[in-house]
């Protein structure tokens, strides 16, 4: 009883001594990777990730990541059947898929008092998958909600007193359901970050 409680105070007081926190704005490109890039071939360069970090140290950060990223890929003219070979349809198809990771998020700064700093991290959570499939008059769509987790890695960039540049690679993998397959893309994101108080 008595090491819990020292430990508690140790992390209440490692928390007072760093207490501040970064946001993070990007923009986001994906690339789909297995399953998903059976369905949409193409990468997606319409993505946005926004990230909260508390730092309990200067090289120990905890927060959320929540993100929204869609693929789009025309399909040429063709005869398409579905997987069990019940159905068969010519046609253009417009295939699409939205998705929204929502994370919590545990990372680690190396050099973390440095102008340049790299670090990796790790993201643990859920996303939304929506898949729609447009061909003439119809329109199938699935969607569901997967078990998903995102190792990280990237590099911060001080610019400024309260302003870091933001560059970072994440594999998002989402694992199957009842209603859909294995999901996973990598997203490179760029972007801004914005700190208050000082590592």
């Amino acid at each position: 009883m008595r090491a819990i409680t020292i430990l508690i105070t140790l992390i209440v007081a490692a928390t007072a001594a760093y207490s501040q926190s970064t946001m993070a704005v990007q923009y986001s490109m994906n690339f789909p990777m297995g399953d998903t890039q059976d369905f949409v071939g193409e990468p997606s360069f319409r993505g946005a990730t926004i990230d909260y970090r508390y730092h309990i140290t200067p090289e120990i950060a905890v927060g959320a990541s929540a993100a929204w990223y869609t693929f789009y890929e025309r399909k040429d003219y063709d005869t398409y059947t579905t997987s069990d070979n019940t159905l068969s349809a010519s046609g253009i198809q417009y295939r699409y898929l939205n998705s929204m990771p929502l994370l919590f998020v545990g990372d680690y700064y190396f050099n973390a008092d440095q102008k340049l700093s790299p670090f990796v991290g790790l993201g643990i959570g859920t996303t939304y998958n929506r898949f729609d499939n447009e061909m003439g008059l119809y329109d199938v769509n699935v969607d569901s909600w997967h078990f998903t987790l995102a190792p990280e890695a990237g590099i911060r960039y001080g610019v400024g007193a309260d302003v870091w540049g933001y560059l970072s690679v994440r594999y998002n993998n989402s694992f199957e359901t009842k209603e859909l397959d294995a999901q996973s893309y990598l997203t490179v994101n760029v972007g801004v970050m914005f700190r208050s108080g000082g590592f």
